[in-house]
């Protein structure tokens, strides 16, 4: 055989593959469906697509079943796939269906009577297999000291008053949405959560495998070790004893809208799984070159997937916790989505003295409403390396899950809560609920006066001499009552919803004494919600009441 012989195979060769590599190169395609019929589901037989805990979390919360819990119609998915289409992910809330296919798939699909409509999401793939986990629950003896290096950002938001009494997240189910867990494998901070089988369920969208720990970032070990981290008088997450459902939707090789895909499909297992809290430290607004990215008009809480898709996961049931973004210092400036969704706990970063962070991005929606809705330590937060040193890393992904534990631990004190109720329980103890603004919310929380609003009672300090004033709700009537540890002139103004103050007046209180405080509220006043803010010697807070 001649050299001229082998070279003209091998171009014969090279020209078929390479051809052949032109003709089937694949893309993502977002397929929306027209309806679910021809479906062997029923609503009648729910047990078959969603678990025991997801059905429970529903039935807890007076949430009725309806037709986007219904998986798609199984025979229009085997008629997208039978065209050489790869299934990517499916959404059952938005009776949609990504595939990857080549333009002779898509021609096909686009015929398909039941096909609404198609586009192009995304240039390229991987994919392997998921795996479960089982899970177990363990518990330990705090004392002030167990916090370490990460008492601060929880002692900011009085989280660390929820752990020492008893409140660490125990049977609450946490998703995560991020990228890579590099370093989870190995990490000593995080070894009691898996030595205790405590992460039920891993994920990657993007490769399409259970490996989530090769995923080629550390970002979501970061997020992962700030909710569960754990070692004694060292570090504490703030839900270190939760369950935890970890998944990969962000490609951190590109920015394409194929990671909304992602993280609505995580959404919809997290749902299916049962999980409580869903805690996402990403954002979208601009994608690679040759994809349209969003503009500020688009945050206004309808327009995006993942917003909608957030949203929809707050109609189930879970309580949706999101990082505001770090654009503040940016031509963008405003939060990105989903931090525009109206059901989306939107988490903005302050330093640790509490002060705004500057690169924290900013509200209002497009719509005018408020954003951020809160705010955490997202300016040098303390992170835990795999190694177990002690290191600090900015930005609202960070203030995310320690505020999304706390929040767990919240909704753990009382199971019988809703997600909404949670959500503005939050809110509307925070430092600033009164008067909230585009760069901070409603403030920085206090799930100590969380505790006590929901509960009608305090959370155990171990702190002496801390004169501060405590406020209990009535069941019936919502009267406002105040009780004081210690004797005090104690400061009241009453604001009606617009922020106009009503009445102002002052209280000599005594040591242990309540004051039901219905004899100062002016007369003839109407129904509707009104405000007291009240200082003491040292405190100051404000509270929501209503007049029926």
């Amino acid at each position: 055989m001649t050299k001229q012989t082998i070279l003209s195979i091998f171009c014969a060769v090279f020209f078929i593959v390479n051809n052949g590599l032109f003709a089937q190169e694949e893309k993502a395609y977002w397929i929306s469906l027209s309806d679910k019929n021809h479906n062997e589901y029923s609503l009648h037989n729910a047990s078959t697509f969603l678990s025991p805990a997801a059905l429970e979390r529903r039935q807890r919360q007076n949430i009725s079943l309806n037709e986007t819990d219904l998986p798609i119609s199984p025979s229009y998915k085997q008629q997208i796939l039978a065209t050489g289409a790869r299934e990517h992910a499916v959404s059952k809330w938005f009776n949609a269906i990504t595939v990857w296919a080549d333009d002779a798939a898509i021609a096909q699909i686009t015929q398909l009577p039941f096909v609404k409509s198609v586009k192009c999401i995304s240039r390229h793939a991987q994919r392997s297999n998921l795996q479960t986990k089982k899970l177990a629950i363990s518990t330990e003896t705090l004392d002030d000291d167990f916090f370490g290096d990460s008492f601060n950002q929880l002692k900011m938001m009085q989280g660390d008053l929820l752990q020492l009494n008893g409140f660490r997240g125990e049977n609450m189910l946490i998703a995560i949405m991020d990228a890579g867990y590099v370093g989870l494998e190995n990490s000593e901070a995080l070894a009691k959560v898996r030595n205790n089988n405590q992460i039920v369920f891993t994920y990657d969208y993007v490769h399409h495998s259970s490996e989530i720990s090769s995923a080629n970032s550390s970002h979501g070990y970061n997020v992962f070790c700030l909710l569960a981290g754990s070692i004694p008088d060292k570090y504490s997450g703030s839900a270190p004893n939760a369950q935890y459902a970890l998944f990969v939707t962000e490609d951190v090789s590109s920015e394409t809208p194929i990671e909304e895909s992602n993280w609505l499909a995580a959404a919809e297992k997290a749902d299916s799984l049962g999980a409580d809290v869903l805690s996402t430290s990403l954002g979208y607004s601009v994608f690679d070159a040759g994809w349209d990215s969003y503009t500020y008009e688009d945050m206004n809480g309808e327009t995006t997937i993942i917003t909608r898709a957030a949203d929809m996961a707050a109609a189930k049931g879970m309580l949706v916790i999101n990082s505001a973004g770090n654009e503040g210092n940016d031509a963008w400036k405003y939060i990105t989505a989903p931090a525009d969704g109206d059901s989306v706990l939107t988490v903005g970063a302050v330093n640790p003295e509490g002060i705004y962070a500057g690169f924290s991005s900013q509200g209002p929606t497009f719509d005018g409403r408020i954003k951020p809705n809160i705010m955490a330590q997202g300016a040098s937060s303390v992170l835990i390396t795999p190694l177990s040193d002690i290191v600090t890393g900015s930005g609202t992904s960070y203030a995310t899950p320690i505020l999304a534990g706390l929040a767990a631990c919240l909704w753990q004190s009382a199971p019988e809560t809703n997600n909404m109720d949670i959500f503005t329980t939050i809110e509307t103890t925070a430092s600033q609920a009164l008067n909230p603004d585009y760069f901070m919310g409603y403030g920085i929380p206090n799930f100590a006066k969380a505790y006590e609003k929901l509960h009608e009672k305090t959370l155990f300090t171990h702190e002496e001499n801390d004169p501060r004033t405590h406020i209990f709700y009535q069941e019936q009537n919502y009267e406002i009552v105040l009780y004081s540890d210690v004797a005090q002139k104690v400061h009241l103004d009453l604001y009606n919803s617009t922020g106009q103050l009503l009445a102002s007046f002052n209280i000599q209180t005594n040591d242990n004494q309540v004051y039901e405080l219905a004899q100062y509220l002016p007369s003839g006043l109407n129904a509707g919600v009104y405000f007291y803010q009240i200082k003491g010697d040292n405190f100051s807070e404000t509270q929501k009441i209503v007049q029926f």
